[in-house]
């Protein structure tokens, strides 16, 4: 004799429901990790950022999801030590400075200004050639 059983429409559903969700979260996370990634070395344009402080930064500006500037070079002075009245000023990768970051996060309030660096400029040129390095 066979017995059939009815099944209960209810059964099953939170699992279908589980898997769902963690789909739609792991393509979310892969969908994000391919978008932050799809940005490295597409757009050749730098930016120049001037803080409250002085301080200069060129580098690769983004917006989202924080304003960060990455691919970093400073100006940095240097003083002639036989006429300390001379000051010559050199554009360098911030990863020589001591700290050494990979990336700057900046804070809106704290700058003055942000411009794109021009193609033929000598900011451009000289980023081009420790690039080349």
């Amino acid at each position: 004799m066979k017995v059939s059983r009815e099944k209960n429409p209810k059964e099953g559903k939170p699992a279908i429901i589980g898997v769902v969700v963690f789909s739609v979260v792991i393509a979310f996370l892969f969908g994000y990790y391919l978008w932050q990634n799809s940005f490295v070395g597409v757009d050749n344009t730098l930016s120049g950022v001037l803080l409250e402080n002085g301080e200069i930064y060129f580098g690769r500006l983004s917006y989202f999801p924080r304003l960060t500037l990455s691919n970093v070079y400073t100006i940095q002075a240097t003083v002639n030590s036989d006429d300390p009245t001379q000051i010559s000023y050199q554009i360098i990768p911030l990863t020589l400075s001591v700290w050494s970051p990979g990336k700057l996060f900046l804070n809106y309030d704290n700058i003055l200004f942000i411009g794109d660096v021009g193609e033929d400029s000598q900011v451009m040129q000289i980023i081009r050639e420790y690039q080349n390095q």
